[in-house]
């Protein structure tokens, strides 16, 4: 079965914000991401979500971004949220607690809800191959 990269909406909205003075573009972005979720450039937080550190262009990863990715073991990944490093240094418990609740909802979804998702642009696909091992 091959994995699903998707972005959610509230997602491209907010990195759409964060990229504006970045150069770099969505596609090479995401491309990083989800290659730095592979190679275990990432923290467990639990509840299947994942802080993966993405670098901000010269500036290396400890003033880049963190990224929350749910990830539901070879069916999808899917990023949640995204904050730069210089804005705060973590998640909010009241952040955490919601990213929690979405969580268990996406854990619920079957490859139709995921198809309808895509089609209403409620999720943006990223086509995405990880490297062989």
């Amino acid at each position: 079965m091959k994995i699903r990269y998707l972005l959610n909406r509230s997602f491209v909205t907010k990195l759409k914000k964060e990229l504006k003075h970045e150069k770099v573009d969505k596609a090479k972005y995401s491309k990083q991401l989800f290659e730095n979720f592979h190679k275990h450039k990432k923290d467990n937080l639990g509840a299947k979500l994942y802080k993966v550190r993405v670098a901000k262009e010269g500036k290396g990863k400890s003033g880049g971004f963190r990224n929350i990715v749910f990830w539901e073991n070879d069916k999808w990944a899917i990023a949640v949220y995204i904050f730069s490093k210089g804005d705060k240094e973590n998640l909010t418990k009241e952040e955490f607690k919601y990213l929690k609740i979405l969580s268990q909802q996406y854990e619920k979804f079957t490859e139709e809800i995921i198809n309808n998702a895509v089609k209403k642009n409620i999720f943006e696909e990223i086509h995405y191959e990880p490297e062989k091992r």
